[in-house]
């Protein structure tokens, strides 16, 4: 018997050991295994959380060094804000300044994330649609047309037609699409 105590005493130990080892060591070695991965993750996102605000931070530095007159600039050309009136009152100044009056105003906006998927990130800018005619000499209509294009305000003519009148006198009738930038922040 003391002989089969010599043998089962160590044999019990090591079980033991076997035991702990599979239901206890194993599944905490486990586990850090994946802290460690887990870690390995946030630390690349950490680097590109870094890498996006060093980004952000020069391009904060490079929009300071602009002058007020090219942010002004910037701003017409691309406003952070739809200013229905603002942009109506900039064609009749251009259109006035050749003598020339726009009727038959319609401004509407657009959904431009409509045909999007969800999966999509949205568009940072907006849209709208601005119809409005003048009445005019043919010269005249392509002096306004271009101080229209020349003018710092983004805008696309989506559709032009022009109906003849009296005396060389026709009726031009625009659409214009216009953009703005979304506060996205």
């Amino acid at each position: 018997t003391d002989n089969n105590m010599r043998y089962t005493i160590p044999i019990l130990l090591v079980g033991v050991a076997i035991f702990i080892t599979l239901f206890y060591t194993k599944p905490a070695m486990d586990s850090t295994t994946g802290l460690s991965l887990e870690n390995t993750n946030l630390s690349k996102q950490l680097d590109s959380s870094r890498k996006s605000q060093s980004t952000i931070d020069e391009k904060a530095t490079q929009y300071k060094s602009f002058s007020t007159e090219e942010i002004a600039k910037l701003e017409k050309i691309l406003p952070n804000d739809i200013d229905n009136v603002k942009l109506i009152m900039d064609i009749d100044e251009i259109s006035a300044s050749h003598g020339l009056k726009i009727r038959n105003v319609d401004l509407k906006l657009e959904d431009v994330n409509a045909n999007q998927n969800q999966q999509q990130a949205p568009n940072p800018y907006g849209t709208a649609r601005l119809s409005f005619s003048v009445t005019s000499p043919y010269d005249r209509f392509v002096s306004f047309f271009g101080d229209l294009e020349d003018s710092l305000r983004l805008v696309d003519v989506s559709a032009l037609s022009f109906t003849a009148g009296d005396k060389d006198l026709y009726e031009f009738n625009f659409e214009i699409k216009t953009y703005w930038l979304k506060n996205t922040i």
